[in-house]
This record gives structure tokens, C-alpha cells and sequence, in this order.
């Protein structure tokens, strides 16, 4: 069984809990409906942080759209996911929030005016007295990546927390943000690329074919494209022949390669929302009940 196979099967799985966990919360399963909100805080919560930038927002946010939920699901039509639809309610009120504060920055900085020195400074802000270990790296690498998606244009930002944080398809993306698949693909490639030049200087040399080396193609973005499933058949054959044999090249894909392989982990090691946080929230909907 391939891996598109698998997915398949696995989306199709999911689908029918899914249809079971809905018959179960609209027969009044006082159970079900907390299992569910269960499963919808950390992806929530977690995408408050990363589009708010504020604890207190991304409680915030993650409160209105549990209640949003509570109140909506009995007429929720299946046209998406669960987690697609609450993404799109968080969404709504990641706006709101954006709109309302006086403390919005007018203009974003630029990745591209961005220093070493800034990205250095992040990273030894890590306690100096701890060992130089795995865990260290990537505590490292993780500050640098939120410092990274902070500084990204709110277009960019969603789209990649949304597919390379949180792990949705390009269409759920689509369908959250409300633009087309092609849309959200364009945006992904330059969100990418521009968070990978920044955490650059911090990955591993161990992890790169050699340091200091520049893609002789615009490869990271066709790195992103093959990702996406964009580039096969003789393309993608004479991509991947063209960066086994340029160590320029081969660099950069590795470079991405382990950015995403950090946003991923990162959304794996910050599974849970703080217990306070879970408190308050289990308090704000139980007037519902």
C-alpha cells in the first residue's frame, strides 16, 4: 500500500468518526460533545498563538470558538472537517481581534531586513547554563521559528501555520481562508522559503551538505511545488538528479526539509492547552449546559 493509498484510507476512517461523533452530539451525548472539544483545543489554541501573538488572545480565541462550536454543530452540514470548520470560526475571530487592537503594527518588518545578530540573540536566550544537547537545538529552533512567523505577513503566516503546523491539505486551507487551492499553494512556496532563510543559520551543519553554499535554481520553491504534488514524471526525476549532483542546491532542500520537520514536532511537543486555560474555558461553556 503506497502512501497515497494510505492517506486516503486514513481520511476516510477519520470521516466516519467523524459522522458517528456528530449523530452521538446531535442525540444530546453530553459526552460526545466534550470529546470533541477535547480533540479541538490544542489545534486551536495553538493557532491563536502563532496569528494573535498573545496568550490572552489566544484564550480568547480559543473560548469564543469552542462556544461557537457548542452552539453551531447541530447545524453543521459536513462540507469540511470538524477542524477545518472551528479553524474557520478561529479565523473569524483572529480578525476581530487584529481589527479591535490599538497595539496592530502598522507595517510588518521585512524577513529579508532581518539580521543574523537578531536570530543569534533569540537562540541564546535559552539558558547558557544547559548542556548543548538535541533538546537544546531545538528549543532554539523553535524560538526562532515563532520570531520568524511573527515577523511574516498575515497571509503568509496562516497559510503556513495551517499546512505545515497544524498539517491540513492545501484544500482545507483553501477552504478555510476562502481562496483557491492555486492561491494558497503560491503563498505556501513564498512563506516557506522566506522562513527557511531565516532559520538557516541555526540548523546543524550536520544536517546540510556544506555551509554557506547558494542554490544555483530557484529550487526551494520547486522543492515546495514536489511537496505539494505539483512536479512529477520526468520533471521530478530530472529535479531530484539535478540535487543530488549540486551541493548548492541539495542544501537548500535539506534546509527545508528540517524547517518542517521542527513545525511539525513543534505542533507534536505542544499538544495540550495549560491546565488554567482549559479550566476557565471548561467554566465559560458550562453555561451552556
Amino acid at each position: 500500500m503506497d502512501q497515497k493509498e494510505r492517506s486516503e484510507r486514513s481520511e476516510r476512517s477519520n470521516g466516519r468518526e467523524e459522522l458517528q461523533l456528530l449523530e452521538r452530539i446531535r442525540s444530546r451525548d453530553a459526552r460526545a460533545m466534550d470529546l470533541l472539544l477535547t480533540q479541538l483545543q490544542p489545534s486551536v489554541y495553538r493557532f491563536g498563538l502563532k496569528m494573535c501573538r498573545n496568550d490572552a488572545d489566544a484564550e480568547d480565541i480559543l473560548q469564543e470558538t469552542l462556544l461557537a462550536v457548542s452552539r453551531g454543530v447541530d447545524g453543521f452540514r459536513g462540507d469540511s472537517s470538524l477542524l477545518t470548520w472551528a479553524f474557520t470560526i478561529a479565523r473569524s475571530f483572529c480578525i476581530k481581534k487584529r481589527r479591535k487592537s490599538k497595539f496592530a503594527p502598522k507595517q510588518l518588518e521585512s524577513l529579508h531586513d532581518s539580521s543574523n545578530q537578531n536570530i543569534q540573540q533569540i537562540a541564546l536566550a535559552v539558558d547558557d547554563h544547559e548542556a548543548p544537547d538535541e533538546k537544546l537545538a531545538l528549543r532554539q529552533l523553535e524560538r526562532v521559528l515563532d520570531s520568524t512567523l511573527a515577523d511574516l505577513d498575515v497571509k503568509y503566516r496562516e497559510v503556513f501555520v495551517l499546512r505545515d503546523i497544524e498539517g491540513l491539505s492545501a484544500d482545507e486551507v483553501s477552504r478555510v481562508l476562502g481562496i483557491t487551492v492555486q492561491a494558497v499553494k503560491s503563498r505556501l512556496h513564498r512563506a516557506r522559503d522566506m522562513v527557511r532563510l531565516r532559520m538557516n543559520p541555526l540548523l546543524p551543519e550536520s544536517l546540510l551538505a556544506e555551509t554557506n553554499l547558494v542554490p544555483c535554481l530557484d529550487i526551494v520553491k520547486r522543492y515546495s511545488q514536489f511537496l505539494e504534488g505539483e512536479i512529477t514524471g520526468t520533471l521530478c526525476d530530472s529535479m531530484q538528479k539535478h540535487v543530488q549532483e549540486c551541493p548548492g542546491c541539495r542544501n537548500a532542500c535539506d534546509s527545508l526539509k528540517h524547517v518542517l520537520a521542527v513545525c511539525k514536532d513543534s505542533a507534536q511537543r505542544h499538544n495540550s492547552v495549560p491546565v488554567l486555560v482549559q479550566e476557565r474555558v471548561k467554566k465559560a461553556l458550562s453555561g451552556l449546559k
